[in-house]
């Protein structure tokens, strides 16, 4: 648990110092130092942290009633 805060704690650091660096300085090495975290933080998880996946809807079955298309009713001589 405390690996998992002391994980954090290094990511919140290091985007607060490229924001900082990017804001100041305009420098590639900010924009590295940015990459770097955020490649890190997607790809470079400890095996016991979870993600929160969130589930897309299922997808759409032919002839299910919820999906119907959509039609707009109008009169074709309504002129604007």
């Amino acid at each position: 648990m405390l690996r998992a805060y002391f994980r954090l704690i290094l990511f919140l650091a290091g985007v607060v110092g490229a924001v900082i660096l990017f804001a100041f300085a305009f420098t590639a090495g900010a924009v590295v130092l940015f990459v770097i975290i955020v490649v890190l933080a997607l790809f470079g998880r400890s095996p016991n942290l979870q993600w929160r996946v969130v589930h897309p809807r299922p997808p759409h079955r032919e002839g299910s009633p919820d999906k119907e298309p959509l039609t707009i009713d109008h009169d074709p001589n309504d002129l604007p």
